[in-house]
């Protein structure tokens, strides 16, 4: 059967932010750019839907982890998102079709745990797969529990090497104009190590149930 991938986001406490049609923007902006770097992995493509959510859907869960990053990473606000993996009914026709099937069911429900976790993604698998759906969603707590202790400086710092892998020290400390002891200082107070190792576990899981 197929995994696809429906991912249901949901912006935290819309209606008390003030700058709102800043934040849409961004949101669109951010959306718009998951629909281009992974065209090819794309089943339905990400839009606002009602009030101050968002959906969309993969053809399998290999990138969600990976959108997840983009959106918790772009966004200055906090995102919940619901990742569930099942069958969707007449993918072909998008929004139009009403986006059913157990995939969106799925997507919902993990939308809804995140929710009264005060979470930042929860995932919803399929039934044969639920202790891997257990320990991943446990491991993401984890890993969100030490994002939740991290400066501003921290944050700033460990989401731009997340989005350059590769990079190092110095020239991240470069970009941000102080010293590199500084920036090795930060990132081991973040714990840096372990969350870049967790974001790799994490997305290799994901890729695991797509093969």
């Amino acid at each position: 059967m197929q995994n696809y991938t429906a991912i249901i986001g949901d912006i935290k406490n819309s209606r008390e932010i003030d700058n709102w049609s800043d934040v849409f923007s961004q949101l669109k902006a951010v959306l718009s750019e998951i629909n281009q770097r992974f065209a090819d992995d794309i089943l339905i493509p990400f839009e606002p839907t009602i009030g101050d959510e968002f959906q969309g859907a993969l053809k399998s869960p290999a990138k969600a982890y990976d959108v997840y990053l983009l959106v918790h990473t772009n966004m200055t606000v906090h995102i919940y998102l619901g990742i569930g993996v099942g069958e969707i009914e007449n993918p072909q026709q998008g929004h139009r079709g009403g986006l059913r099937g157990t995939a969106f069911y799925r997507a919902r429900e993990a939308l809804n745990k995140c929710k009264n976790m005060e979470g930042r993604m929860r995932l919803s698998l399929k039934e044969k797969l639920y202790p891997l759906q257990e320990d991943l969603n446990l491991f993401q707590r984890s890993l969100e529990t030490i994002e939740s202790d991290w400066t501003d400086r921290q944050t700033e710092l460990v989401n731009f090497i997340r989005h350059n892998p590769d990079i190092t020290h110095k020239i991240v400390a470069a970009n941000f104009n102080i010293a590199r002891p500084t920036v090795t200082k930060h990132l081991i107070a973040a714990h840096a190590e372990m969350v870049l190792a967790g974001d790799k576990f994490m997305a290799e899981k994901l890729k695991a149930i797509s093969s």
